[in-house]
């Protein structure tokens, strides 16, 4: 088994492009939720909290028409990978062969028959890639898909594209639904731990489809600002949310011997589904209990080998907190927990991948932020309060809306 590191990572969302602007807002405590009108009223007038804003729209724009024409998720989604690749020496240690291409998006009841058909159509006489051809042949090569799906709306067509104009080759996959951005962190780290690839890119992007509206009414007694005196121990509270994410994960050799930063080490990743209660945010705590035993098991960890603890506030049962708060009873601990979504929101398929850029983000700057430091949360759920701290590893705990779950351990990386 080898390890495996992560290196340059991108993000975008409502609260900032680029985790440093991402960052000071969450510090701040500047959620989209800091403002006197509630969701309902800002949303008649297109202002939805956790969108990214339509004066950004312009940002996503680009030469392949398939994607400035397509699905606004496929252009968050390209939008963060083009960001990160603007690094040449990272763009040409990836370019070629044997470099995995691991993407999570939504799929939005869309699926995706016949649309290797349809790239095939659009290669030339070759079956090389020419970006000219491919524009011209495009309308032809989407014929092949079935005509009972709207091409536009195949968020996986931007895997393609990815790997076309970044010139990348290798295992790939495209996963659909509200854990993809964790199934593809997972898929990445499984494949270079057992030295079935020495390098991958994962990325990830949500977009709020007109499903927001679902969401809202589902979820309306949730959807609106909470008490100021909101304890995330007893009461679950979030709103939805955009993000992309795009990130580089490889081996230690991989990133030295191409001169390329490392920012953390993935030591565990371990995620189960649980289809029981699907949709119904209440995944039971011996669910929830296994997937961290066995997350901390597979690093040779226990709860007193974290230094923080990084978790949504969706679950209605309050199951991840809870059992955090008995593992460190237990072994006599006292380890922060954060709740970083009650201000960014939950990015549905992106909020494994949102949150561990986060983490990665706190490794660096050796600081958390208050939108739940321990027993601060009775001075008010968004405050400027922050805290120096000595942080080396960090465990993420993510659920997603269809009752799965995740968990995540990173540490911070020293140059030996």
């Amino acid at each position: 088994m080898s390890d495996v590191y992560i290196g340059d990572t991108y993000s975008i969302s409502s609260i900032g492009f680029g985790m440093d602007e991402i960052f000071e807002n969450l510090q701040s405590g500047n959620s989209p939720l800091k403002h006197p009108d509630s969701i309902l009223e800002r949303s008649k007038r297109n202002d939805v909290p956790g969108k990214i804003s339509e004066d950004k729209l312009d940002l996503f724009q680009f030469k392949n028409k398939v994607i400035s024409n397509g699905p606004i998720e496929a252009r968050y989604n390209y939008y963060a990978t083009s960001k990160l690749l603007e690094n040449s020496d990272l763009k040409k240690a990836l370019e070629g062969r044997k470099t995995g291409l691991f993407i999570g998006t939504m799929n939005n009841l869309y699926g995706a028959i016949g649309l290797r058909n349809g790239y095939r159509v659009c290669a030339d006489k070759n079956l090389e890639y020419d970006p000219d051809h491919f524009i011209k042949m495009i309308g032809t090569g989407f014929s092949y898909v079935h005509p009972m799906i709207p091409v536009y709306k195949i968020p996986n067509n931007v895997i393609a594209n990815i790997a076309l104009d970044f010139n990348l080759s290798g295992p790939n996959a495209n996963y659909f639904g509200e854990d993809s951005s964790a199934v593809a962190i997972q898929d990445a780290h499984f494949q270079i731990s057992n030295d079935l690839l020495d390098k991958s890119l994962v990325s990830s992007s949500n977009f709020l489809f007109l499903n927001f509206l679902d969401f809202l009414l589902i979820e309306a007694v949730a959807s609106f600002i909470p008490n100021p005196l909101f304890n995330p121990e007893s009461e679950a509270h979030f709103f939805v949310s955009e993000w992309a994410f795009s990130g580089v994960f490889g081996k230690k050799d991989f990133f030295q011997k191409n001169n390329l930063s490392i920012q953390a080490k993935l030591l565990a990743t371990h995620q189960g589904s649980y289809i029981d209660k699907y949709y119904k945010r209440r995944v039971p705590v011996d669910y929830c209990k296994q997937i961290i035993d066995k997350t901390l098991s597979n690093c040779s960890l226990k709860i007193s080998d974290l230094d923080l603890i990084i978790v949504d506030n969706l679950d209605q049962e309050k199951a991840p907190i809870s059992i955090f708060k008995d593992l460190m009873k237990k072994e006599n601990v006292q380890i922060p927990i954060l709740t970083p979504n009650l201000i960014t929101g939950h990015s549905i398929c992106t909020n494994a991948s949102s949150q561990l850029d986060i983490a990665l983000k706190i490794l660096k700057e050796q600081k958390v932020f208050s939108s739940y430091l321990d027993k601060n949360h009775c001075k008010g759920l968004f405050t400027s309060e922050n805290k120096q701290m000595k942080i080396k590893r960090i465990g993420i705990f993510n659920q997603s809306l269809n009752n799965t779950a995740q968990m995540q351990i990173i540490e911070k990386f020293e140059d030996k």
